[in-house]
């Protein structure tokens, strides 16, 4: 269990790495403190763009609230443990192809996001097959959640 404590603990630093970097992007596209004036395509793709990271922002805050929540109580862990190595999950993963799905779904988002500096259409495109893809991995998910 020691050793799966270590492991929150170093999932809470990364989230918390990730936020600050977001929050210093966010603050210089606003503020422009670096003195590099990075403007998206056009306005409808900076409102989206700060939509979406400002999204990825509540999400990581609360998988790190509930890692922080777990970490204070043995029964909490044991809990959140049994959860992430349940076989049956576990399979149920491995059939929708869940690990890789998110790495490439997160990697098209973010370059989308970056994209959104420079073409309107690319930023578009790269954000919608991103959402796409993390919906049709859901879906598979919730049907083999049924079925198994």
């Amino acid at each position: 269990m020691e050793t799966y404590i270590r492991k929150l603990k170093r999932r809470i630093s990364l989230i918390r790495v990730w936020l600050l970097i977001t929050v210093l992007f966010i603050l210089n596209q606003q503020f422009n403190f670096i003195g590099i004036r990075l403007t998206p395509a056009n306005h409808d793709v900076a409102s989206f763009q700060l939509g979406l990271i400002l999204g990825i922002e509540f999400l990581a805050v609360a998988t790190m609230m509930r890692y922080i929540k777990a970490l204070k109580g043995t029964t909490s862990i044991e809990l959140l443990y049994n959860q992430e190595h349940d076989e049956r999950q576990q399979l149920i993963r491995q059939k929708s192809g869940m690990p890789m799905l998110m790495i490439t779904s997160t990697l098209l988002l973010v370059a989308g996001v970056i994209a959104g500096y420079f073409n309107a259409t690319v930023f578009l495109t790269l954000v919608i097959a991103g959402i796409l893809q993390l919906s049709i991995g859901a879906l598979i998910k919730l049907f083999y959640m049924k079925t198994y």
